[in-house]
């Protein structure tokens, strides 16, 4: 069986999970000071306890901030720096709080991942749900065909749904489960669509095709306003890829003429290498605004 390993942590979430419980109880003191992890945990699937998971990360934290002590110590008393030991001090403490933080973050992150890994399939199971309804069969069954689907996240989710109904759940109950676990926003209007429908009475298809269609909708809407931001953002990586660097360099050239200085092999290449590093921000920042589109 696959471990689930998180980065920078010396346990896999498997082995954490094993965890000394006077540990467990130090995490748990944390997980009262930041309680939303607990949240997070669930959502991204992580099979652990909140309080094994943060012992886990403190004591992970605690020997990657050791080995930099370590580190520091020995660079230091080798250059003969007096008090290398209470000045290693400070790159240890660094190291610890920062991994710490990452960790303690790392689930909302994974959560994240999930519910995009949720939206990507999301449209097709709630079309295949919709067929199967609209043929006759019941929301149960409906359920059961797509956990039994490779609709990736979403089959785990309608899976989960299915086995808290056989344990004596009602459709509605599981499916509010489903819908205050998820980070999906997709996801969780549509079941919340689904759950208000089933309460009042309504069609179960009829809410199943106006999702659909508000999915759809909210997708093309999301393509249109990126394409009309798109050009601005276009205006701005020319003018920083070609006429700031062009125009810089040009008048640096003529200002050298009234002062000593000149334009000199280092001062062109720090001109190209910022004009390299804000493309380069900027590729990216146009990538994450990027809409995921799967209709």
């Amino acid at each position: 069986m696959r471990e689930t390993r998180v980065p920078f942590m010396v346990f896999s979430i498997e082995q954490a999970s094993r965890v000394n419980r006077r540990f467990i109880g130090i995490g748990n003191f944390f997980v009262r000071v930041y309680p939303s992890i607990k949240y997070d945990l669930r959502s991204s699937a992580f099979d652990i306890e909140p309080g094994a998971y943060v012992a886990s990360a403190l004591l992970s934290a605690v020997l990657w901030g050791g080995v930099m002590y370590l580190f520091s110590y020995f660079m230091l008393s080798m250059r003969g720096v007096q008090n290398a030991a209470l000045v290693s001090l400070g790159p240890g403490f660094m190291i610890l709080s920062v991994i710490l933080l990452f960790q303690l973050i790392y689930p909302k992150v994974a959560a994240r991942k999930v519910a995009e890994k949720v939206d990507r399939e999301l449209i097709f199971a709630l079309k295949d749900m919709y067929i199967q309804i609209n043929s006759g069969v019941s929301l149960f069954d409906a359920m059961c065909n797509v956990s039994k689907a490779d609709y990736g996240y979403v089959s785990k989710e309608f899976e989960e749904a299915v086995r808290g109904i056989a344990a004596g759940d009602s459709e509605e109950e599981a499916l509010e489960k489903l819908a205050l676990k998820t980070k999906s926003e997709y996801f969780k209007k549509a079941l919340w669509q689904l759950i208000t429908a089933m309460r009042s009475g309504a069609s179960t298809t009829g809410a199943l095709r106006s999702v659909i269609d508000v999915l759809i909708g909210y997708q093309h809407r999301m393509i249109k306003n990126y394409s009309s931001e798109l050009n601005f953002w276009i205006l701005m990586f020319m003018l920083v890829a070609a006429t700031i660097p062009t125009l810089g360099i040009t008048l640096s050239v003529v200002l050298s003429t009234f002062g000593g200085a000149g334009v000199t092999p280092v001062l062109f290449i720090n001109f190209i290498g910022v004009s390299f590093i804000i493309q380069a921000v900027m590729i990216g920042f146009l990538k994450n605004r990027r809409p995921e589109v799967y209709a």
